[in-house]
């Protein structure tokens, strides 16, 4: 971006101020102050150990309450996962492709949490998995709550301070701009699990390019974060398993699209562990035929009544597996010599493209937790059609809703629901320019998930403008608007 264009942002900047300081006041309500007060440490201090942990430590090997009776859990009397050494090259997916995940960050904030004696300050993002929901009822731990836990017991290498930061149906890129919010946080890791929602092939966003944008974005913040990836299986792929048409095994060979992210992850080199690697080895017959139904039973992936809901078990593989992954990067760290990788030079970063700056810094952006404030709404409502998901939702008439926002480089993105049943299209334009676009929230995806559309204005001065979207006669609903 020219320094033209940064001077006009800035003014522009300075034009919504306001707003700007509301929105980071309404997410420091949300947020914790994590790794802020030392006094909110629950757990007594240790001195500090540069002893270099051991690959196995007795966390890893207690505590799968959530593995009753459930299959997932028999990957660990698999041959294949007799050592840490090789569990993990199965898991990280090592070499494999000429997959080489470069590290070098994940060591550095694990080597300045050991010297600083202090948690490891983790965010976790992701779906309604993460969210834990089907395994977060009765005091029952999704995997990040269960993770934390087995950080603070004795023998653990590392303690860890987890915020759950997941959406039900969210996507990485409807996520990407809440990275702005972290800017000025302490944190140390952000691991991403959206592997459920990130479902190719249909209208809307790239989870491909997503991948290269939250990189971008969360290396381009002052405390550079590390990234870490949990991938798991997407509701496409769980649809193709449930219905016996492929095998786990080999599910991402023959349908390489129902795994968005990994070209990418594999390109970049950026670190991810593979939950797929350890259902193929959970039991020796990943499918069986349910007495009951007929179905075919994914015993590698116990759920509720909705596939896309795991049970326990699951969350009890996911966390132990994130467990033992970073105590394996610890332990890579200190036999590096922890002073000597806290001093290692990482590659140089690039510049941001015009769309990932407009990501995380926006001139404007409407949301729930601002109000949402719109005008001449007539026919739309804002409320709760979902417990916990508020947005503007058209009646069905075709009138207008209108968003007074700021623009400079002409950038609007419109995220919306899209769905598969009782959904309509909306036109959206920006008024007085060549903008009209139409969004289609109807797809055939027998899911609900977080969309996005962007209109292009014309990129010129910092200037107020006004957001127009017309109903089609059906229902419509509006998440959030977001300009630059």
């Amino acid at each position: 971006m020219s320094i033209v264009k940064y001077i006009i942002l800035a003014t522009c900047l300075l034009t919504s101020s306001s707003a700007l300081r509301m929105h980071r006041l309404n997410h420091n309500n949300k947020i914790s102050n994590i790794g802020q007060d030392p006094c909110s440490q629950t757990f007594a201090r240790r001195s500090v150990d540069t002893h270099c942990p051991k690959m196995t430590s007795q966390p890893w090997l207690e505590h799968w309450e959530g593995c009753t009776s459930e299959a997932i859990c028999n990957f660990r009397n698999h041959p294949e996962f007799g050592s840490p050494e090789k569990f993990l090259e199965i898991v990280t997916r090592k070499g494999k492709e000429g997959y080489m995940p470069n590290t070098l960050r994940l060591q550095q904030v694990l080597a300045d949490a050991t010297l600083s004696n202090r948690k490891l300050r983790v965010l976790a993002y992701g779906s309604s998995v993460t969210h834990g929901t089907g395994c977060s009822e009765n005091g029952r731990m999704k995997w990040t709550d269960k993770l934390q836990y087995l950080s603070h017991l004795a023998g653990s290498p590392m303690a860890l301070e987890i915020q759950n930061l997941a959406r039900s149906g969210s996507t990485l890129a409807s996520t990407i701009p809440e990275f702005g919010k972290i800017a000025d946080a302490k944190i140390d890791l952000v691991v991403l699990d959206f592997s459920m929602n990130d479902n190719p092939g249909y209208r809307g966003e790239n989870h491909t390019q997503s991948v290269e944008d939250v990189v971008a974005v969360l290396n381009s913040l002052p405390n550079k974060p590390a990234v870490l990836f949990l991938e798991t299986l997407s509701f496409r792929a769980l649809k193709e398993l449930s219905e016996g048409k492929q095998n786990v095994c080999n599910i991402q060979s023959s349908h390489p699209d129902f795994f968005p992210h990994w070209e990418l992850l594999k390109r970049l080199g950026v670190p991810s562990v593979h939950f797929s690697e350890i259902a193929c080895s959970a039991d020796g017959s990943d499918v069986h035929a349910n007495s009951n139904d007929g179905k075919p039973q994914l015993n590698y992936w116990p759920h509720d009544e909705e596939v896309n809901h795991p049970a326990c078990g699951v969350h009890d593989t996911l966390a132990h597996l994130m467990f033992q992954y970073l105590t394996s990067i610890k332990h890579e760290a200190c036999t590096s010599g922890y002073s000597g990788v806290l001093n290692t030079v990482a590659g140089e970063v690039g510049d941001l493209t015009e769309m990932q700056q407009c990501m995380i810094r926006p001139l404007d952006r409407l949301t729930p937790n601002d109000g949402f404030p719109a005008e001449n709404s007539t026919g739309w409502t804002f409320y709760e059609d979902v417990p916990g998901k508020p947005g503007w939702i058209s009646t069905g008439d075709a009138t207008d809703i209108v968003f007074d926002v700021h623009l400079a480089t002409g950038i609007a993105t419109v995220e919306y629901l899209s769905s598969y049943a009782g959904i309509g299209a909306v036109t959206c334009w920006i008024e007085g320019e060549d903008s009209s676009t139409h969004i289609d929230g109807h797809w055939n995806l027998a899911a609900s998930l977080s969309n996005s559309a962007t209109l292009r204005a014309s990129d010129g001065k910092c200037r107020a403008a006004r957001m127009h979207c017309r109903g089609e006669g059906a229902k419509f609903k509006i998440l959030s608007v977001t300009t630059c």
